[in-house]
């Protein structure tokens, strides 16, 4: 009997270990609820057919100062012209590694005179005129993404380098301005990105463990619990 109500008892402290690692965070979070006004909507036009245009995967559709707009398509990497009616005036761009080419277009951007296409593997922004002629190309340093400002000033993202959030760069002039208060360094940051990966994983696996154990010891306590009972109804 001493030893049934043992292992009855580290049954149950394995049945509430898990919730209690999991559930243990407190939610602060408060709801605000927003009035929103409905939107009525009496026709809508498709100016856009996936068929028709040859579309796989548009990530991003920006205006043009002549009324027409660029639609960016992530998976062939190529930027649609076409006018308010839908019609394709024309198309530009394609999958490589030369002049003009990406291999992985993510982000699309008009300024008044040009169209930019950024690369986010191969670290680079691609310079069209509005009829699809390629211009020319600025190398970048990040992967998250730029502002284009005009033709000569754009900003990025720079997450710490230099204890900075991001940078303005001229290329006119070839100059770099750093900007904003970074918490810590790139590198800093780099590292506490990776220790918080690391203990978020040992937190994982040691929760695993806890439930696997308890699908092997739960039913092992049954056994026991229903032989138990048994040999009671018995004698």
């Amino acid at each position: 009997m001493p030893k049934i109500n043992l292992v009855l008892k580290k049954c149950l402290l394995l049945l509430f270990v898990p919730p209690l690692l999991t559930g243990c965070k407190k939610n602060s979070t408060k709801t605000i609820k927003l009035a929103v006004d409905p939107i009525e909507i009496d026709n809508l036009d498709l100016v856009i057919d996936f068929q028709q245009h040859g579309l796989l995967t548009p990530g991003q559709i920006e205006m043009l100062p002549d009324s027409n707009f660029a639609v960016l398509d992530n998976k062939t990497n190529k930027v649609l012209i076409l006018n308010s009616e839908g019609d394709l005036i024309s198309t530009f761009g394609r999958e490589g590694r030369g002049p003009g080419e990406s291999i992985g277009a993510r982000q699309l951007q008009v300024s008044n005179n040009y169209i930019y296409v950024f690369d986010s593997r191969l670290l680079r922004i691609n310079q069209f005129s509005f009829s699809g002629v390629f211009i020319k190309s600025h190398n970048i340093d990040t992967r998250q993404g730029v502002t284009i400002k005009d033709e000569n000033t754009y900003f990025e993202s720079i997450h710490g380098e230099k204890k900075s959030l991001f940078k303005k760069v001229d290329l006119e002039h070839d100059s770099a301005n750093y900007m904003g208060d970074a918490l810590a360094e790139f590198d800093q940051q780099m590292n506490l990105d990776k220790k918080e990966t690391y203990y978020n994983k040992v937190r994982f696996q040691i929760i695993q463990k806890i439930r696997s154990r308890c699908t092997i010891v739960i039913p092992i306590c049954m056994f026991f619990w229903m032989h138990l009972a048994g040999f009671r109804n018995i004698h």
